[in-house]
């Protein structure tokens, strides 16, 4: 999965498609989040282009369980997307992740 870490403003941009299937992106947010824990308190940028089509609520959950507890400040993840239904997978993160919120803005 190919990712860029801006260690100034405290941003992670990734791309999820350059993992490919749900499962090794799980895989590799996992592994990133487990060697770099403080990226869980962090603005993500995520492009999602093109998105992949197996992800399941099971996928969430599981990161949702790697990602730890609350940070001590709210963060936001922007998705890149031309999907229309992403802001329905959004919402559920709302309930998932606490303290970070998805920024829902369509372009």
């Amino acid at each position: 999965m190919r990712y860029e870490i801006d260690e100034t403003n405290k941003i992670l941009l990734v791309d999820i498609a350059s993992a490919g299937p749900a499962d090794r992106v799980l895989e590799a947010t996992v592994d990133l989040i487990t060697r770099r824990p403080e990226l869980c308190s962090w603005d993500w940028i995520v492009g999602c282009e093109p998105m992949t089509d197996d992800a399941t609520v099971q996928h969430l959950d599981e990161l949702a369980k790697a990602w730890g507890p609350p940070p001590p400040v709210e963060a936001v993840t922007v998705f890149i997307s031309h999907d229309r239904m992403l802001h329905l997978w959004a919402r559920v993160l709302d309930f998932q992740f606490a303290r970070r919120k998805p920024d829902r803005t369509r372009h």
